[in-house]
């Protein structure tokens, strides 16, 4: 089996040096982030606006109200797809990102 997490971490680990090197490049996108006064005040709001934008509400409504572990998975199979080398997203599953939470909490514990 595949390290995904592992791979994922050093996709992410070179964008950060990246960043570093190139500081410029996060201005751009600071300057491309709605500014906070305009941020919806909660997850409803939030989905009553991408169900706005998208005209529907239900895809809305999954992607705002997903947990953490599908967040992440998703993020990270996009972040294969855009940087990978084959141009197909990842394959990681919620399950594999919880299975790593928990692991890297019971090392931490150990230490």
């Amino acid at each position: 089996m595949s390290d995904y997490l592992g791979i994922a971490n050093r996709v992410l680990e070179r964008w950060q040096a990246h960043a570093q090197r190139e500081p410029g490049s996060v201005a751009k996108l600071a300057e491309t982030l709605p500014p906070v006064e305009s941020w919806p005040e909660s997850l409803l709001d939030l989905a009553r606006e991408r169900a706005a934008q998208t005209g529907d509400s239900e895809t809305a409504r999954e992607e705002v109200w997903i947990s953490w572990c599908e967040w992440k998975a998703r993020e990270m199979n996009r972040l294969f797809q855009e940087h990978g080398l084959t141009g197909q997203p990842g394959q990681i599953k919620p399950e594999t990102i919880q299975d790593g939470t928990e692991r890297g909490t019971q090392r931490d514990r150990k230490r």
